[in-house]
């Protein structure tokens, strides 16, 4: 099977803070994978890293044969993430959170004035 997340001594520091210390593995497609440990031991860390929303400090870490330095926009185009709980601000109502969320911009000129209905 081929590889999807591949880290070779992967690193990320925070300042003098060592979140994550050199760790290394592969995933493979198909494969069930899992992050197990202590609160603080950089698994949150890791995942940010392999969704490019931080960056490494150190080490290899490419995602679908890319690597997370150069290549953010087209890593986070095709990986799908489901987070543990939802992340729903639980004051909005469902049209107002679905358009904060929604390129207004695309959208606009399709609407062309008929409402949220009118799409």
């Amino acid at each position: 099977m081929p590889i999807v997340v591949s880290a070779e001594s992967l690193t990320k520091r925070y300042g003098d803070l060592l979140a994550v210390d050199g760790i290394s593995f592969d995933v493979e497609q198909g494969e069930c994978f899992g992050f197990l440990g202590p609160n603080g031991a950089g698994k949150t860390t890791t995942i940010k890293m392999i969704q490019c929303f931080s960056q490494k400090t150190s080490g290899k870490l490419e995602v679908f044969g890319m690597d997370v330095g150069f290549h953010p926009k087209e890593i986070k185009r095709i990986l799908g993430v489901v987070p543990q709980e939802n992340n729903l601000d639980p004051t909005l109502q469902f049209t107002r959170t679905s358009w904060s969320t929604l390129d207004t911009s695309t959208f606009r000129r399709k609407r062309q004035g008929k409402g949220l209905k009118g799409l």
